[in-house]
């Protein structure tokens, strides 16, 4: 059951419909005021937004509700029209664009026929191979991956590892943090048969044991140059060298 809404919020909500008011179709005659907010009633609506003027039935819950109230077709018709020249995503942010894989709200739609600020939702794939859902309008606001930051993971790792296999011919992928669970895009390392992928974990700057291999510092004022604690996850064809 949603929170009770207070006289004021009541009355905000009522002075902004009472513009919109037309009549109620369900029960003719009935105002506004003489109805609940949760009435299931059938009424009457006028847009009162410029150039507009559309009237359109709904029913007064619809528009009452405190998720997502309903409102004028029409301008949502408008707000969600297809972009005119150098309005769509492939325009506006090319960049963007190269990482959008498909609209889960409207398939039928891409880069070429989405505004920046489109509210549909969207599957994304960051440079580092993650997938994730998010709406266009978010993307285009600064949202990134979640992988690479919500978890752990930095731009500074990915750059790195973006480094790493340009150098050196490696697959390498963003690992998780020591003592975090493994995901469907961060694979740790396993045991593999000979010839297989193996996967091997690179650890710099944490604090585990000596006996691993892993460089450390004392605690303090970091020294110039020192490298902060990041887990990279080195894949490779074949048995790990020694």
């Amino acid at each position: 059951m949603g929170r009770r809404r207070s006289a004021t919020e009541v009355a905000a909500v009522r002075a902004r419909l009472r513009v919109e008011f037309v009549s109620n179709l369900s029960s003719p005659g009935t105002p506004l005021e003489a109805m609940p907010l949760s009435s299931t009633d059938w009424c009457q609506w006028r847009c009162t937004a410029e150039e507009c003027g559309h009237q359109w039935p709904a029913r007064l819950q619809f528009r009452t509700r405190t998720v997502k109230p309903s409102g004028c077709p029409e301008c949502w018709k408008r707000r969600n029209r297809a972009p005119g020249p150098g309005e769509s995503l492939a325009e506006v942010d090319p960049a963007l664009a190269r990482q959008f894989r498909r609209n889960l709200s409207r398939p039928d739609r891409g880069p070429d026929t989405l505004r920046p600020q489109s509210h549909d939702l969207c599957e994304w794939e960051c440079a580092q191979g993650h997938f994730w859902p998010a709406t266009l309008a978010n993307r285009t606001n600064g949202r990134g991956c979640r992988d690479c930051t919500g978890h752990g993971r930095s731009p500074f790792e990915c750059n790195v590892a973006m480094l790493v296999e340009a150098a050196s011919g490696l697959s390498v992928a963003p690992g998780a943090p020591s003592g975090s669970r493994q995901s469907h895009c961060n694979p740790l390392s396993r045991s593999a048969p000979h010839g297989q992928a193996t996967t091997a974990t690179l650890r710099v700057g944490s604090t585990a044991p000596r006996s691993t291999g892993v460089l450390r510092r004392p605690f303090g004022r970091a020294s110039p140059g020192a490298v902060p604690a990041r887990t990279l996850s080195v894949r490779r064809q074949g048995e790990l060298g020694a």
